[in-house]
């Protein structure tokens, strides 16, 4: 099977989706091909060991680029299907007018962005997604060959969030490339050291997480490393923050962690903590997981019950008290307890989030799908 996945951007600082991406197409690189709306020299293009074609786009957040629909009618035959990631995004409307009459099907993951965060959050924003769901967003998924949802907490999210067209949808999981092939080595975590790694973003509940760590660690030997790009430009907001909670000391900002320097951080880290408002999957979540680190996650982040059912970490509502509960909960830990938490992390990724399991049931999905079509016949 030929595969095509269409998003609108490679680039790293981007987040979790194109983290997604990169994994599943460098299962099999030769039979998948990403198609994005970056210029054609984007540094970050020469990253993926999968072919990687930029189209380059006019620019702003919608990414309209003229040769999107001209190359996908032009080499749309030489994939067995196309997946597309993400939606409100011009790529989605593109690869709906270049395929929906043509032989090639597509499949769509809306990767969280049909939410209802996004809703009671930025309701003025909410009503021109509206205009655009009714103008086409919602046909977009009514001619796909299937709509992929990562969790069903996603699935029933989007449901409440729009009146949905019916359409085919699947649940089906995402992972990660195992970090640690030959099994986790000796690690010292023996530093009272907490990470967040995320985008300092309000979604993210980073607030909320220094309240907490003030109410429950301030005057501690406990360091919090909030880790990750200021892409919202609420960094200095939430230093300002961190000073007027008397915690300054205690807070280090690396800025994005990428790489080795990633995996250092998640290693040595007593826990992840991610008190997010929503999160889809929570790739770095998975992540932290796979490096045997415990997680504190709200119960907006949609992978919670699988972390819990597993006792690979906590999960409480995103608010503060509730982060102030993931705190306490971890703190109340002896020794032994995290020791065990720490083997539960490891065992739940191995179960649940390895890229190879993630993409073979893709696949599967995929040629089931195309096969009681009419369109694929499964070997």
């Amino acid at each position: 099977m030929k595969l095509l996945h269409v998003c609108p951007t490679l680039d790293p600082q981007a987040g979790g989706t194109v983290t997604a991406i990169r994994h599943l197409s460098e299962v099999s690189p030769t039979d998948q091909d990403i198609l994005c709306l970056d210029a054609s020299d984007a540094p970050w293009l020469k990253e993926s060991i999968s072919r990687c074609i930029g189209l380059g786009h006019k620019g702003g957040k919608y990414s309209y680029s003229p040769p999107l629909i001209p190359y996908l009618v032009s080499h749309a035959q030489q994939y067995d299907s196309v997946v597309v990631h993400g939606t409100w995004q011009y790529h989605g409307l593109g690869v709906w007018q270049a395929l929906r009459k043509s032989s090639t099907p597509y499949f769509i993951f809306p990767h969280g962005m049909l939410d209802p965060w996004f809703r009671r959050t930025y309701p003025l924003k909410h009503l021109k997604k509206l205009v655009y769901w009714h103008a086409r967003e919602k046909f977009i998924l009514r001619d796909a060959a299937g709509v992929l949802f990562t969790s069903k907490e996603e699935q029933y999210g989007a449901h409440a969030s729009f009146n949905f067209p019916l359409c085919r949808e699947f649940v089906v999981s995402l992972g990660i490339k195992d970090p640690n092939p030959d099994g986790l080595k000796k690690i010292d975590r023996s530093e009272p050291r907490l990470l967040f790694l995320g985008r300092l973003d309000l979604k993210k509940g980073c607030d909320l997480l220094l309240q907490a760590f003030a109410g429950v660690m301030k005057g501690t030997p406990w360091k919090l490393v909030m880790g990750g790009p200021d892409s919202s430009g609420w960094k200095d907001s939430l230093q300002s923050l961190a000073n007027r909670l008397n915690i300054a000391s205690q807070v280090e900002w690396p800025g994005m962690l990428q790489g080795e320097e990633k995996w250092e951080a998640l290693r040595s880290a007593q826990a992840l903590i991610l008190p997010s408002h929503q999160e889809n999957f929570g790739l770095v979540v998975v992540e932290s997981l796979a490096c045997g680190t415990p997680v504190l996650i709200s119960q907006q982040v949609n992978i919670w019950r699988e972390v819990v059912e597993a006792d690979a970490g906590f999960a409480e509502p995103d608010s503060l008290s509730g982060t102030i509960k993931l705190l306490e909960k971890w703190l109340h830990l002896d020794l032994n307890q995290k020791l065990t938490m720490n083997h539960a992390a490891r065992t739940c990724f191995q179960r649940h989030f390895e890229i190879q399991k993630a993409f073979d049931s893709l696949r599967c999905l995929i040629q089931n799908q195309l096969d009681q079509e009419g369109i694929f016949s499964c070997k």
